[in-house]
């Protein structure tokens, strides 16, 4: 796992946004190599490259998977220093990708669960004896 990866997620549309019609016309991803292609109002076009990208269509689970969020959080299990964290403008599907909605959990719940399911994995193992949580 190199030191730093960056991913980039456009998030879906609200139903709100859908309502009124609204597409998602200035951004293109490219999953397959990273690159996130942006058309500006004025006719630029720039293009940057991410570890990961991904489209509206990715699905929570996806996402934590292709990401590599699912290895971050073992290898934190396994005493390494890991850091998630999302970035943007107000809007943009932070807390989308992080919290997710009740019936699609996002990074957080997803991360959370997997902590307690392979410290759980380790008790029934016998490795860990006990081990204690709280809030």
């Amino acid at each position: 796992m190199t030191q730093v990866a960056v991913a980039v997620r456009v998030r879906p549309l609200l139903a709100m946004e859908l309502s009124k019609g609204h597409e998602c016309t200035r951004t293109e991803l490219s999953p397959a190599d990273g690159i996130a292609t942006i058309s500006a109002t004025g006719g630029a076009v720039r293009s940057f490259k991410f570890d990961y990208a991904a489209d509206m269509s990715v699905s929570q689970e996806d996402f934590y998977e292709r990401a590599d969020i699912r290895k971050m959080v073992a290898s934190a299990l396994q005493g390494l220093n890991v850091t998630v964290l999302a970035y943007g403008q107000t809007g943009s599907g932070k807390t989308f990708t992080m919290e997710g909605p009740d019936d699609n959990f996002g990074v957080v719940p997803r991360a959370i669960t997997q902590v307690f399911c392979e410290l759980e994995n380790e008790v029934e193992s016998g490795r860990i004896l006990r081990f204690e949580a709280s809030v």
